[in-house]
């Protein structure tokens, strides 16, 4: 049933102008931010701040086209990571570990988000294969509306492709998703 809803979703995105993730070029990196909390929020009027997660995933997934060997990589899972969930009032956060991350972009609804950011590639490697912190993720609030959402993380073309048509490969792992209301 879950291998069939995600293909239901590439075949349906694949197809809209504004999600075609194969030629997505964003317009910059998404905004990163502090993790939930569960204190006070910043006005003068002492209302408490309370953080719900509404998505928690701890498995690992390999995103892109290709298919790595080695004990770095788990297999792999396709090109995007798709989260459904119930949207209302709020602030809303993603919080993943990544891996590798050269081109990834970050999708809510039909719209694009950005970038997310890009790891160093450290002086005398070919890629950034290490694990990142915990990195959080802002979700404009114009973009979640009432009742059904998804976002996706989606691999996308690399700047310096090994050949046509290449995405960049990466991983996720400790994906987050919460609301502060």
């Amino acid at each position: 049933m879950k291998k069939l809803m995600i293909a239901l979703c590439i075949t349906v995105l694949a197809q809209a102008d504004t999600y075609n993730v194969y030629n997505y070029v964003p317009g910059g990196q998404v905004n990163m931010v502090n993790g939930p909390t569960n204190n006070y929020s910043n006005n003068n009027s002492r209302q408490a701040v309370s953080s719900y997660t509404l998505h928690r995933d701890r498995r690992t997934y390999h995103l892109g086209d290709e298919r790595i060997r080695g004990r770095k990589w788990v297999g792999l899972h396709g090109q995007c990571y798709f989260i459904d969930f119930r949207g209302g009032s709020g602030h809303y956060i993603l919080g993943i570990d990544m891996f590798g991350t050269e081109s990834a972009a970050v999708f809510i609804n039909e719209s694009a988000i950005g970038y997310l950011p890009r790891q160093i590639i450290y002086r005398g490697k070919k890629r950034p294969n290490y694990w990142s912190g915990k990195d959080w993720i802002s979700i404009p609030n114009d973009m979640i509306r009432n009742g059904s959402n998804y976002l996706a993380i989606c691999s996308s073309p690399v700047p310096n492709p090994e050949f046509r048509g290449d995405v960049d490969d990466f991983q996720i792992r400790n994906i987050e998703l919460t609301v502060n209301r």
